[in-house]
Formats: C-alpha cells, structure tokens, sequence
C-alpha cells in the first residue's frame, strides 16, 4: 500500500495487511516515531524498514547514504562558487530530512557559511508543489541564494519551476541540486532573461552575488 509522506494513515493501513495475514512487510514510515513499525516487531512480524531508520527498533533496513551524498552535493555548489546556498528540506519528522538537514549544516559550517545556511533553510513536504511553495519564499529573500539543494528531485523540480516562473535562468542564474535520482517526468521551459537582472533587482541587498559564482 502506498500514502502520501504523512504519519496518519500509516497504522490504519498497517492493520489493514496485518488483518490479511501478510507474511513479512517491507515499510517506508512517514515519521521517525515508528509507532506501526514498532508494533509490527512486537508482533514478532517479519520487517524490514525502506529508506527510514528508526531509533530503538533493531531490524533490516535499506537506506540511501543521506549524510554523504547531502555532502557531496553541497560541496559541489561550494566548488562552483556560490555562498548563499539555500537547503529546502523535508518534513523533519522524516529521520531522512534530518540527516540531509545536517548534513547541510555541516558542509556549510566547515566552508565558513553557517551564517547564510540559517538563514536559507526552508522545510518542505518532499512534494513537487512543497517544492515551488519553498522556492517562493527563497525568491522574497532582500538577498537570494544564488544556488539551492533540495531534499528530493521533486521539490527541486518545483523549485525549478518556481524559479524560472520568476525570469531565472536554471543552472545560468540559480544551480539546483535534488537527491534521489529520479527521471524527469517533464522538459522544462527555459526563458531566456539575463542573469544580471535576475540578480539585481531580486538581491538589492547582495551587491556580490554575481562575483562569487562560477556556474
């Protein structure tokens, strides 16, 4: 069964399977309480946990390697040269959220940039329109980041939308990095305003925005 990345529904649909004698679950929880999950073990039903650990549960899991590839993309904006690098996050109650979270935090901290990473973190809902929701908001900044990496592909594809609804150019203007890997469903638009005055009149207040880029 699948349900939207919400905690809700899960144990009414746990309950469901249970009732028709599932011989083992494979279970993606929507949030870091697990409170299906853990009922599931103490049931003695077989169980391994899909892109989600939960703390105090000892049972399989196969997860992707959220702290290194959030990483690994952060330093990738970095080495392009951009400062102001705006994280749009999952729901927080998703440990994978919070892994990605933290590990933005981190690769911005140790390049120097903890100061622009607070102030650039929008949470989200790992939806296409979460996505563009959080891009909006990143747009009204007085100074813009100049480079975005989303927790998922499809809030990047929001983000992406959002941004080029806004006249930017993506990667020309504004870079966007997703995790996940997923094939894109659409072919964006690209229009076909210059970066110069995306910069200018969206970021007043960062006068060296352009400066530190490289692509």
């Amino acid at each position: 069964m699948q349900y939207e990345d919400r905690p809700e529904p899960e144990e009414e649909y746990i309950r469901a399977l249970r009732e028709r004698q599932i011989d083992g679950f494979l279970v993606a929880t929507a949030h870091s309480g697990g409170t299906a999950a853990r009922k599931l073990i103490e049931a003695r039903h077989p169980l391994v946990l899909v892109n989600r650990r939960i703390r105090g549960i000892k049972t399989g899991y196969v997860v992707a390697d959220d702290s290194s590839g959030a990483r690994e993309a952060v330093k990738y904006l970095i080495e392009l040269g951009h400062r102001r690098i705006a994280h749009i996050s999952g729901y927080l109650h998703a440990d994978t959220a919070r892994r990605r979270l933290d590990a933005y935090r981190s690769m911005m901290s140790a390049h120097g940039l903890a100061s622009e990473a607070e102030e650039l973190i929008v949470e989200s809902d790992y939806t296409f329109s979460g996505g563009q929701e959080a891009m909006a908001k990143l747009l009204a900044l007085s100074c813009r980041p100049t480079a975005v990496f989303a927790a998922n592909d499809m809030m990047a594809l929001g983000a992406m939308t959002a941004a080029q609804a806004n006249g930017a150019r993506v990667p020309d203007d504004i870079s966007m990095v997703g995790f996940n890997d997923i094939a894109w469903p659409v072919q964006l638009p690209t229009p076909h305003d210059g970066p110069d005055a995306f910069l200018r009149d969206g970021s007043p207040g960062c006068p060296d925005a352009s400066e530190d880029r490289e692509g």
